[in-house]
């Protein structure tokens, strides 16, 4: 799938945006669906390989991004998402 910027031929454009995902979930692994708030922000959080996922995807992002600017991480209340978020 190709993205094309139409905004850039109008405007410089000075941010960038990354969509990340959570890591794998205990959710996934027992082969659950969990988008109940009342379920997940509490249960549902990283599994150890999820956890493994978010430390070397961040390593990439790191690798391929300047990693002398700072960036502003937004994540859902989900436990899965937090923990993604804080590593």
């Amino acid at each position: 799938m190709t993205f094309i910027n139409h905004l850039s031929d109008i405007v410089n454009l000075r941010n960038k945006y990354f969509g990340v995902r959570h890591g794998e979930s205990e959710a996934n692994v027992a082969h659950l669906i969990s988008s109940n708030p009342q379920i997940g922000i509490e249960s549902h959080g990283l599994s150890p390989y999820g956890r493994l996922q978010v430390i070397e995807n961040t390593k990439l992002f790191l690798q391929n991004n300047s990693s002398n600017k700072s960036y502003i991480i937004i994540a859902s209340d989900f436990r899965r998402a937090r923990e993604t978020a804080d590593i």
